[in-house]
């Protein structure tokens, strides 16, 4: 009976998940630090995703007191506990400290280690070689980071201002790097602290130009940012050996980034695991490849005055890119309204137009009363016989006030018709400069937005080279493959930087290009709101006619609707029809000239002020005035009204033609861009879907590449095409509000300017018209 139970119960017990067995991991820390351990946080996260499924981890912390002897004797401790089952050293100072011990008496990682080879640890083959011991360690190239800080600022004297306990530790490393400085011109000034606390820029002799930073682990977070504001005052660049968290925190430059800690993380995590299923840790790889990538803040750079080259700008990750701006962010239709608030060419197309009104004023002028006034004095030669025998006075003043009124003039009146006509004409002009205007803007806001899109395309194109440019070398340097893979993507690499330069001299002229259209200081980078296919403030951001218009049928009607209501609101027609009626006046006025007569009315009166003459009494103070009535009509010109008014009837004719073509024209535009939208507003989807498609093809292949069973070509191949359909997936829903807002400046309005109620009334009366063609046969 026992053995039957058993073999049914066996199943079952063999179908229970498996126990994870108990393992105590030490973890031996630098001592107390103020700000977050990083390194033991990543390697905490790292081991617990790759041994949760087999051992149940528990973690014991000891810290040392940040000296060699505390160190040590916390490694002691974690030794002599029963608990522990392998160790991990997290503290940087201890890693390096204790790669120095003779004996290990328990499997001991050592993650971060700086330069194995100048510090003294062993080595044999690919691992370590003494017992109980792995380490990971990358060559410390103190040259890489030297060109990378003088890459962004040169300078002749550097001051290394570093935790003096993790000088002592490293004191070989130091004197390696004053080497190298030394070989690149650049004297080295050390600066080690005790006091985490203390004026650390106070320590910086007058003589250093630029300081690199590192070991600053037991800085607070109020000493870190005292370091920052005062290196900035003192206007010396900085660099962190800490990465690009500190860039982060202000500092100027790294060229380490925090996924080397998960990186380094993940790598210990394999060394744990192996050293706990039974594999000899002193054989486990110790080589780590660390990867570096500049990194700089701007903010910190503008206030330094330190202005980075191109080639700089577009390979580091920027923090704080762009300066501060005051203002809301730029939106599609605050940018068409306030082109019309500030553009200087519409503003001075507006004061022209305002003037011409003017004009009317001063035709209606003709036919109110002309009054003048004047004073007339006159001497004459006292020996004169007129004035001897008393005749004419010697000496006379005459004061006189004429008065004119037209009574009738067929030209006068023609006048005042044609100014008003023509001062209607520009009216439209100028809501057609209007328009003009938002477009420019409109599509000058777009193109920011394209541009901007298209440089961060190019930017992660720039990442995914490099990232195969490194893949191509790890293969060369397991054997996977020859050099020729890491020429061509060197070659491709550059490349990349080229068309990523370009890309960033297009978006700073998009920039420039709608700052000066806006009348806005052309350097300036106010935010953007990025435009979206469901901007309430466009007609249909719910895209109602866009289901109604989805088969050649439905959208030849909503063309037809468009097309009418574009003929009757362009303001180039009607200004047109303006010059047309004022050609026509004019010929109407040339005809009524032959028997229509200019009547004015004339009067004067006069007073003789003053006047001196010989013989009989003078006319001093006599007064006088006169009235006449006149009329005029011209008989003969020698044929210039016939001339002109065989120039007129063909003006008319010339207008006729030109507003026949011009009605042409503006139908054959509002369908021409509306065929434009529809066809880009399609591709909108159809161009994500092939992105979508090439990026998942670009990350099979580079895992084919990465295991050896695709070649170079392969890869580049699905490079270029993910490129492309990343452009287009990027730039489609820009080009089609391009589109769609050359189609509104056809039809002659654009939505940002109706309000609710009048765009909602917009939207019925298409539909309705949309559902109408429909149902007509």
């Amino acid at each position: 009976m026992p053995r039957i139970i058993a073999y049914w119960l066996l199943p079952l017990l063999l179908a229970l998940p498996a126990v994870a067995e108990p393992i105590g991991v030490a973890l031996i820390g630098d001592g107390p630090q103020p700000q977050e351990d990083v390194a033991s946080k990543n390697l905490r996260q790292e081991i617990d995703a790759l041994l949760a499924d087999e051992f149940e981890v528990e973690y014991l912390v000891w810290e040392g007191d940040w000296t060699a002897d505390g160190i040590n004797r916390a490694l002691e401790e974690a030794y002599a506990d029963p608990r522990v089952d392998a160790v991990v050293v997290t503290g940087v100072l201890a890693n390096q400290i204790l790669g120095k011990r003779e004996r290990f008496t328990k499997p001991t990682l050592l993650p971060i280690v700086f330069d194995a080879s100048l510090l003294g640890l062993p080595r044999q083959g690919v691992g370590s070689g003494k017992a109980n011991l792995a380490y990971l360690t990358g060559t410390t190239d103190f040259s890489v980071d030297l060109e990378s800080f003088r890459r962004v600022t040169d300078f002749d004297t550097l001051g290394v201002l570093v935790d003096a306990v993790v000088l002592g530790a490293v004191a070989d490393v130091a004197e390696q790097a004053t080497r190298i400085a030394k070989g690149a011109g650049v004297e080295i000034v050390l600066l080690p602290f005790s006091d985490p606390e203390g004026d650390l820029v106070g320590m910086i002799p007058p003589q250093v130009d630029a300081v690199m930073i590192g070991g600053a682990d037991r800085l607070s977070d109020a000493a870190l940012e005292r370091l920052v504001e005062g290196l900035i005052e003192r206007g010396l660049p900085s660099f962190s050996f800490d990465g690009d968290d500190m860039v982060e925190r202000g500092m100027l430059v790294a060229d380490t980034r925090r996924s080397n800690w998960q990186r380094i993380g993940r790598k210990t995590a394999l060394q744990l695991q192996g050293a706990l299923l039974g594999e000899d840790v002193s054989r486990l790889p110790v080589d780590f490849l660390e990867k570096r990538r500049l990194f700089l803040n701007m903010a910190t750079a503008r206030a330094l005055g330190i202005w980075p080259t191109y080639s700089v700008l577009i390979e580091a990750e920027l923090v704080n890119a762009e300066p501060p701006t005051d203002g809301a962010p730029w939106t599609l239709a605050e940018v068409a309204r306030e082109a019309v608030r500030n553009n200087l060419a519409y503003l001075a197309q507006s004061y022209d137009t305002s003037a011409q009104e003017e004009n009317i004023t001063q035709a209606r002028a003709n036919w109110r009363p002309q009054v003048s006034s004047s004073l007339q004095g006159n001497q004459l030669r006292s020996g004169s016989s007129a004035v001897e025998s008393g005749a004419v006075a010697e000496r006379s003043l005459t004061a006189a006030l004429s008065l004119q009124q037209l009574l009738w003039s067929e030209s006068a009146r023609a006048g005042v018709e044609i100014q008003q006509l023509a001062f209607d004409g520009a009216r439209d002009d100028l809501e057609a400069f209007r328009l003009d205007t938002i477009q420019q803007a409109t599509l000058a806001f777009l193109n920011v937005q394209l541009a901007e899109t298209q440089w961060q395309v190019q930017r992660n194109n720039l990442e995914v080279t490099r990232a195969n440019l490194d893949l191509a070398r790890d293969r060369v340097r397991i054997g996977a493959s020859n050099p020729s893979d890491v020429y061509r993507w060197e070659s491709e690499l550059a490349g990349a930087r080229q068309t990523a330069i370009d890309a960033v001299t297009d978006r700073d002229r998009a920039y420039e290009s709608l700052n000066g259209v806006l009348n806005r200081p052309l350097t300036e980078r106010r935010p953007i709101t990025p435009s979206t296919l469901d901007d309430p403030e466009l007609l249909d951001p719910e895209n109602e006619i866009g289901e109604l218009i989805d088969n050649p049928g439905s959208f030849q009607a909503f063309a037809e609707q468009l097309v009418q209501d574009g003929l009757e609101r362009a303001p180039e027609i009607r200004a047109l029809e303006s010059s047309l009626a004022v050609l026509e006046r004019q010929l109407t006025s040339e005809r009524r000239s032959y028997y229509s007569p200019e009547v004015s009315l004339q009067g004067q009166a006069s007073d003789v002020v003053s006047e001196s003459r010989s013989g009989p009494p003078g006319l001093e103070g006599e007064e006088d005035w006169s009235v006449a009535v006149s009329a005029t009509l011209p008989l003969y010109t020698g044929g210039a009204r016939k001339s002109r008014q065989l120039q007129r009837r063909l003006e008319i004719e010339a207008v006729e033609h030109r507003l026949a073509s011009l009605r042409e024209q503006i139908e054959l535009g509002i369908r021409s861009n509306l065929h434009l939208a529809n066809a880009s507003y399609n591709n909108i989807p159809l161009a994500e879907q092939a992105a979508e498609a090439s990026r998942r093809n670009l990350e099979l292949v580079t895992a084919s590449y990465r295991e050896g069973a695709t070649g170079i070509l392969d890869l580049l191949d699905a490079q270029n095409a993910s490129l492309r359909a990343e452009l287009g997936a990027a730039s489609t829903v820009y080009e089609f509000l391009i589109d769609l807002m050359n189609v509104q400046r056809a039809v002659g309005q654009f939505d940002f300017f109706l309000d609710p109620e009048e765009r909602r009334q917009t939207l019925e009366d298409i539909k309705r018209s949309l559902t109408q063609g429909e149902e007509s046969p």
